[in-house]
């Protein structure tokens, strides 16, 4: 009786046994089910390609947050085939994006301002005034943050170099006035 017990006990343990291991080889083993991605990026190099899946992506209403992530993979793959037209597209890329409520009109217009026209979105508006001197170091940043977006857009884009260069002129020009207005002002 005695030894039929113990028999039943490294039975009864061996199965035990058996199962755990089961249960946790299984556990191990199991892959987990891809999930299809609804929000892709654009990436490749065809600039057309690009622009036609960055629509796609921001069409579902899911996929609204990765407007900037599709913005950026649309700069960075239009700087693989710089063309002027490279600008329209991006133009009604803006245009579209407002109509879907995307971004704003106003968003719409800095966007590609910042990008692809040389004036300079970041400038106060009425900048030959003493107001805007406590802040003529920020100011002064900002335009040239500004000026390696026009860099990417202007240049690296579109390749119109002579936008490019009277962008980086007006910039020290810019400069050049504001820090005479800012002299001056403190003279008073």
């Amino acid at each position: 009786m005695r030894h039929r017990i113990s028999t039943l006990f490294k039975t009864l343990t061996l199965f035990i046994t058996a199962a755990i291991m089961a249960l946790s080889t299984g556990c191990v083993t199991q892959q987990p089910k891809p999930v299809a991605d609804n929000c892709p990026i654009p990436s490749g190099n065809r600039v057309d390609d690009a622009f036609l899946t960055a629509q796609s992506t921001l069409s579902n209403p899911e996929c609204r947050y990765k407007f900037d992530a599709v913005l950026n993979a649309l700069l960075v793959i239009s700087q693989g085939d710089p063309k002027m037209e490279n600008q329209r597209l991006f133009s009604d890329f803006f245009i579209w994006a407002e109509k879907e409520g995307l971004i704003s009109k106003i968003q719409a217009k800095k966007y590609y301002n910042t990008y692809f026209m040389p004036k300079f979105v970041s400038l106060p508006s009425n900048y030959q005034t003493c107001s805007h001197c406590p802040n003529l170091r920020k100011i002064l940043t900002n335009c040239k943050q500004e000026l390696k977006k026009k860099e990417v857009g202007l240049l690296k884009i579109c390749n119109n170099k002579t936008a490019y260069a009277k962008a980086s002129d007006d910039l020290q020009t810019i400069a050049l006035i504001l820090e005479a207005i800012c002299s001056a002002c403190a003279v008073e």
